[in-house]
């Protein structure tokens, strides 16, 4: 895929029952190249090969899940509240005076047992009416941006935006509320920041919902900070830009295969010093068929060289 164009390869694998992300970019000669590598017969523009790296994701994916869990728990801790306010409403018509006393205390325990499930959340939790002033706001809320509750509720929720994006934002929000959508993840249409009480600005990923009380249209924005996403994804770029300019640079010759004796990369440096033919070497070829070709030219025989090859695949390394 590479030497026809793919700019990039990318895959999630099990390496020793742990997960990790893979990825693979091509290596073209460049200029300067040559000076090291003229003699092997490649131009400028010539495809050379790939270069890879690994990155444990089970971490990641760990705190990937603790984060869904608690997102699924405020959602519908939400829906719950509002269908509690709508049942409340319903009793108060028809019911006598008794039934009315008990149906608030019912929906006030109901409200408490929801704001503590609230301040558990580690999501922001915001609840704004359709002048988007902000009504509810969560500890997780108060953890992220660094407001307290007290000093945030009643403001608008552009404060919580860095200014580049408050312009828009009145009327992006309007156009949610009247669209008739129940949710929507904001990431979907543009990268998503917010912006703390000290004005450090955060990436976040965040979702909308509408639910109507009483003829009023309550929006709640569901936010993460995902900082620490961003700064992996980062760390994957970096160490990929690392090891392609470790590649180009190092003396030593480097053939990297997958569990499946498969070859995956390998530097200029390592045909040269195994005496490899032009054009041999090549990302998905077998290592058998390497070691055969090595075989040959030491001029074993036939039953020597399979002897070899099997010897070498039974203690196979994925590095050499």
């Amino acid at each position: 895929k590479l030497k026809s164009g793919v700019k990039e390869v990318s895959a999630i694998s099990k390496i020793d029952g742990e997960t990790y992300y893979r990825l693979m970019r091509p290596m073209y000669m460049k200029p300067g190249c040559e000076k090291c590598h003229g003699h092997l017969g490649f131009k400028l523009g010539d495809f050379r090969g790939g270069v890879g790296v690994s990155v444990r994701l089970t971490p990641y994916l760990a705190a990937h899940a603790q984060t869904m869990d608690a997102f699924t728990t405020t959602h519908g801790a939400i829906w719950i509240l509002g269908l509690a306010g709508i049942g409340f409403g319903a009793r108060q018509i028809r019911g006598r005076v008794t039934e009315r006393d008990r149906a608030t205390a019912e929906a006030q325990a109901s409200q408490d047992r929801m704001a503590r499930m609230l301040d558990i959340a580690t999501q922001a939790v915001i609840s704004i009416d359709k002048q988007q002033n902000i009504h509810l706001f969560n500890k997780g809320a108060e953890r992220i941006f660094g407001y307290t509750a007290g000093e945030i509720i009643g403001q608008s929720i552009d404060v919580l935006l860095p200014e580049r994006f408050r312009k828009d934002h009145f009327s992006q929000i309007k156009r949610f509320s009247e669209s008739g959508e129940s949710s929507r993840l904001m990431n979907e249409r543009r990268e998503v920041y917010g912006r703390k009480k000290d004005g450090t600005e955060f990436p976040a990923e965040a979702s909308i919902s509408a639910l109507s009380d009483r003829g009023e249209n309550i929006l709640t924005v569901i936010l993460n900070d995902i900082t620490a996403r961003k700064k992996t994804e980062q760390e994957i770029a970096e160490k990929s830009y690392q090891l392609e300019a470790t590649f180009e640079n190092m003396s030593q010759g480097i053939a990297v295969y997958d569990a499946n004796n498969i070859l995956v990369a390998f530097n200029p440096q390592y045909g040269e010093i195994v005496g490899m033919p032009e054009g041999f070497l090549r990302p998905g070829l077998a290592r058998a068929d390497v070691i055969r070709l090595r075989a040959k030219q030491r001029n074993y025989s036939k039953d020597e060289t399979e002897a070899v090859v099997e010897k070498k695949i039974s203690s196979s390394k994925t590095i050499e």
